[in-house]
């Protein structure tokens, strides 16, 4: 994930390739991982994949993307 704190309210959103069609993503979690990232996401009440999909937002191999911090 990331080492940038992870906001209160995390936007739930949809990703798009270009052309519309929705972003896939696909993950292998070891047990540990999994049960980090549910509490996580339970505390902030949204799903493991959008926690996913925010941090690969934020993530330094996606500079040419608009939100990029």
């Amino acid at each position: 994930m990331t080492d940038q704190p992870i906001p209160d309210h995390i936007p739930r959103r949809r990703c798009y390739e270009p052309g519309g069609r929705p972003v896939r993503l696909s993950v292998t979690l070891t047990q540990q991982e999994r049960d980090q990232l549910g509490a996580l996401a339970a505390q902030h009440r949204v799903s493991i994949a959008t926690l996913l999909v925010d941090s690969a937002l934020r993530s330094p191999v996606a500079p040419d993307r608009p939100d990029h911090r």
